[in-house]
């Protein structure tokens, strides 16, 4: 496979895909950093404050088009960084909406010198062709060693540990949900939710807990159910969770589906 990173002309945009949990960070920072070829930018880069770089996470806040908007018209003007080179990085592509990747793609059409788009995806498949078609797709592949390495700092059980390897793509995300919320509670509560199903009282109790989770929170739960259930319809929850449904007919399409 061609190595990115040492190779002299650097594409003016990329696609880092993976597919399982990596530090999808340290890869982004990399290639940033052999491109502008210059240790004095290095600690820079590592600490985020290389000022030509936008850097967005793309989770729990999705990238608007006014986001792009701002984008071009901060890179439309000569950089501030001697270097001249601009970087901007959209994590998560896969999640932006239409009008979001239309506006990017305007942005695409015409690539400028010296400014580099760096995306991550963990389903390059659900990435808007166009978008696809003037991207370089890299893909990263870790280990399960690797990501148990990865896991050692967090205290969890062997089959915590199996959930958030099946669960996770970006060790960065995980460190968010650790930071955010009550990830070790979720993961408890959604064995629950599958005893539930056949027990009146257990339903009545998990959907009092259930209804006071966030959506964020409901996503999270959800994809903990696919990785125990391997459930395919729990696949289409997580599209709609994104528009908010009413969290009892949510509740009970999802019990419905990791019935056995």
């Amino acid at each position: 496979m061609l190595d990115i990173f040492n190779i002299k002309n650097k594409p003016h945009a990329i696609i880092f895909s993976y597919n399982g949990l990596i530090d999808i960070n340290s890869y982004i920072k990399k290639y940033i950093k052999s491109i502008l070829n210059d240790s004095k930018y290095d600690e820079k880069v590592d600490s985020l404050t290389y000022i030509d770089l936008f850097w967005f996470e793309n989770n729990s806040e999705i990238i608007k088009k006014d986001d792009i908007v701002t984008l071009i018209s901060r890179f439309s003007s000569t950089g501030t960084e001697k270097s001249n080179k601009k970087f901007y990085v959209i994590k998560n592509i896969e999640l932006c909406n239409k009008q979001t990747t239309n506006a990017l793609l305007k942005f695409l059409e015409e690539p400028f010198d010296e400014i580099y788009a760096i995306f991550t995806s963990a389903n390059v498949s659900k990435v808007l062709p166009t978008i696809v078609s003037r991207c370089q797709v890299y893909p990263l592949v870790s280990s399960k060693a690797e990501k148990l390495s990865l896991l050692s700092s967090f205290n969890l059980s062997t089959q915590e540990k199996d959930i958030v390897i099946d669960i996770y793509k970006d060790l960065d995300n995980l460190k968010y949900d650790v930071e955010n919320t009550n990830l070790h509670e979720l993961i408890v509560f959604s064995p629950e939710m599958i005893k539930a199903k056949n027990d009146v009282v257990m339903y009545k109790k998990t959907f009092e807990t259930f209804r006071k989770k966030s959506y964020y929170e409901i996503e999270l739960i959800v994809k903990i159910l696919l990785s125990l259930t391997k459930a395919e319809g729990l696949v289409d929850i997580l599209d709609s969770i994104k528009l908010s449904p009413v969290k009892p007919l949510l509740f009970d399409k999802i019990i419905q589906l990791i019935k056995h």
